[in-house]
This record gives C-alpha cells, sequence and structure tokens, in this order.
C-alpha cells in the first residue's frame, strides 16, 4: 500500500508537469550535439565558451544521442529514472523509522520534486548522487572506518559540477562531522559501546 501512493504521488506529479521544460536544458542539448558531431564541447564552432551547466549530465545525454535518441525524452527519461533511485534512496535513510514510507512519501508528493524530474536539467542526477554520498558517509560512521563516501564526493564534485561556485554551494550539504544527522549517528554508536 505504501510504496503503491509514492508511485501514485510521483506519477502524479510527472502528469501535472509534464509540460515544464526549462530553457537553460537546450543549452546542454547544443553542447551534447556538438560534443557528438565531433567537434567538442562548443556551442558554435570556433567558441570555447563553456555553457553547460554539468558536465557529468552532458556525458550521460551523449551516448543516447549518438544512438539517434531525442535529447528532450533522454534527459526526462534519465531524470525519472534517478528520482525513482532518490525515493528508494530516501526510503533507506528512514529505515529505522517508525513511519518508514513517510519519506518517500512527502518526498514523491513534494511539487518541485516532480517539476525538475521533468525540467530537462541535471537536478535528479544532483539529488541522486547526494543522496547516495550521505548513505554512504553514514554508513561509513557507523561501522567506523570507509572510503566510499570519499569517492562518491570526488565523482560527484569533480565530474558532476563544472563550476567552483557550484562546489562553495556544495560544501554546505556535504556530509561532515557537524551536520546533525551525522552527530546523531556518532550519538547512537557511542552510546552502544
Amino acid at each position: 500500500m505504501g510504496w503503491a501512493l509514492v508511485i501514485a504521488l510521483f506519477a502524479s506529479q510527472l502528469w501535472i508537469f509534464r509540460t515544464f521544460f526549462v530553457d537553460d536544458a537546450f543549452i546542454t542539448f547544443r553542447y551534447v550535439q556538438q560534443f557528438v558531431a565531433g567537434n567538442g564541447l562548443v556551442y558554435n564552432i570556433g567558441e570555447r565558451v563553456e555553457g553547460y551547466s554539468n558536465f557529468l549530465w552532458v556525458m550521460l545525454l551523449s551516448p543516447p544521442y549518438a544512438l539517434g535518441a531525442d535529447l528532450v525524452m533522454t534527459a526526462r527519461v534519465l531524470s525519472i529514472m534517478l528520482s525513482v533511485g532518490t525515493l528508494i534512496l530516501v526510503s533507506y535513510l528512514a529505515r529505522r523509522s517508525s513511519y518508514l514510507i513517510l519519506a518517500p512519501i512527502m518526498l514523491a508528493a513534494a511539487g518541485p520534486f516532480g517539476a525538475w524530474t521533468m525540467g530537462g536539467l541535471e537536478t535528479s542526477l544532483f539529488a541522486f548522487l547526494l543522496t547516495a554520498s550521505t548513505i554512504a558517509f553514514i554508513r561509513e560512521e557507523e561501522r567506523g572506518y570507509g572510503w566510499t563516501s570519499g569517492l562518491l564526493f570526488v565523482w560527484f564534485a569533480g565530474s558532476g559540477s563544472t563550476r567552483r561556485r557550484d562546489l562553495l554551494r556544495l560544501s554546505r550539504y556535504v556530509p561532515c562531522p557537524a551536520n546533525p544527522i551525522v552527530r546523531s549517528v556518532r550519538v547512537r554508536r557511542n552510546q552502544r559501546a
């Protein structure tokens, strides 16, 4: 019953925002087209200007486009898959709660989550990788060792974000010892010892 509600809510958000598409996505698409055509990561041939907002998103869209896929549809399908993955990861994060299904229900019902899934930009990729790195970090804190979250962060920050200001913004959300979630994990771990 719970996951049926999550799916129904998320599907309804996708339906509501089916016509929403951010015009900036077409800038990324132009870079994809030029890259696949062999002209490099340029908007116009001969101009070396970084106009895309996410290198990893450009790279993820390029192979399907090279195989003949429509870029709008490809961006939406990838975003939907990543958003579904984020819903699953959020459920995993809430696994110790008595209201396990409440977190994915609330996320699936959130209008901005549905809108940005349909928007064509890298937002779903950002949410998925951020949630995955948070889970990896919490698991490492619970075990007392590990390197996966660091690897995910380097991949996420280095490949996902191309601008320094993005990295500065990202640093506010990266799992760190000052984060309240991390502190609560440490407190529980110390109480068990």
